[in-house]
């Protein structure tokens, strides 16, 4: 079965580097697209899913803003499985300080270059300890696309989705400060994961996903 990944912010496959699936399972990291400007994540998510083959079975994994996403592609395409994780299925999950901020549109009174500068209160943020882990958020932050960006935190800001979808798998750690647990329960709560949880209890989920995706 192929399972189609979908990262955050529009960084690349390398945000699931270190996630291993049992081989009966083809992984397809499915590339960000450019969006038009001020599209609606909706219409994005329809110009995505046509990277998608649903000609036969196929499972969706989306991390952070890519689980935002993964929750509007099943509009269009109906996954086998629907796997959130460090992510949210609704705009009453966003905390509060974040819907202020789109209210008020604060975002953007940010320049481009904010929206991807490395710096040590990323690594405080995303709950990461480790060089390694150091090393790859910086490579990502670094290649990813400022206007690309920009777009996502508007349209994570401003998400209009008020009811979460049916039959999501949600993964997501006690620990995390960019999306922190706000009015949900998780189906796997990993205990002390942050926001790169990905990266830094891969193993972890990894087993899970596995268990989910054999269901």
């Amino acid at each position: 079965m192929k399972v189609y990944f979908l990262s955050g912010l529009g960084v690349d496959w390398r945000a699931f580097k270190y996630i291993k699936l049992p081989p009966q399972y083809e992984i397809i990291h499915l590339p960000w697209i450019t969006p038009a400007e001020d599209e609606p994540i909706e219409q994005y998510a329809k110009r995505i899913s046509k990277g998608i083959d649903d000609s036969d079975d196929f499972s969706l994994v989306g991390l952070s803003f890519g689980g935002i996403l993964s929750s509007e592609v099943t509009e269009y395409v109906k996954p086998k499985h629907t796997i959130l994780i460090s992510s949210i299925a609704s705009r009453n999950e966003l905390p509060l300080h974040y819907k202020i901020a789109g209210a008020f549109k604060l975002n953007s009174l940010f320049s481009l270059k904010s929206f991807n500068q490395v710096n040590a209160a990323n690594y405080w943020v995303f709950g990461i300890t480790e060089d390694r882990d150091k090393q790859l958020l910086d490579a990502i932050l670094e290649d990813t696309d400022p206007i690309f960006s920009k777009w996502a935190v508007n349209q994570l800001l401003n998400w209009k989705r008020d009811k979460p979808k049916d039959k999501l798998i949600r993964i997501h750690g006690d620990q995390d400060m960019v999306l922190p647990i706000t009015g949900f329960k998780p189906d796997y709560l990993i205990k002390g994961g942050g926001h790169f949880m990905i990266s830094n209890r891969a193993e972890e989920i990894s087993k899970i996903l596995g268990a989910e995706l054999g269901r």
